[in-house]
């Protein structure tokens, strides 16, 4: 991240960010001292909001490259998951939805071409 994109809008993130991480941190390890290093690091955000300059754009360099590997790890496996298997059992089965096989072997369209005219009984039940 440049310079220029951290400002006091993601310092405070960052603050927040670390403040509830410290309070997890407490609230399961029960600790009286992390309650006082809490209450002085809620303190020091408040007062001196551009120290946390550094953190921030550690915390939001982070976050882009987490968001660019785990991006690719869920639609990899949306489509390792549901679709390669439904794909793969398509094609054994001999399925062509699309009737790319027909356009293929130079049949002009794939289009079916449906002549129906449309009465009011095709209104009643759409669903």
């Amino acid at each position: 991240m440049r310079n220029t994109d951290i400002g006091p809008v993601q310092q405070r993130d960052t603050a927040l960010a670390l403040i509830f991480l410290l309070q997890l941190i407490w609230f399961f390890t029960g600790e009286t001292f992390l309650l006082y290093v809490l209450m002085a690091f809620t303190l020091f955000a408040m007062l001196f909001p551009k120290l946390l300059t550094v953190p921030a754009r550690l915390w939001f360099g982070l976050a882009y490259h987490m968001s660019l590997v785990s991006s690719r790890i869920i639609f990899g496996l949306i489509y390792i998951v549901p679709v390669l298997p439904v794909a793969l059992v398509r094609r054994v089965l001999g399925k062509d939805s699309l009737r790319l096989k027909a356009y293929g072997k130079g049949q002009g369209s794939a289009f079916i071409v449906r002549e129906h005219r449309y009465t009011a009984q095709d209104l009643e039940n759409l669903f």
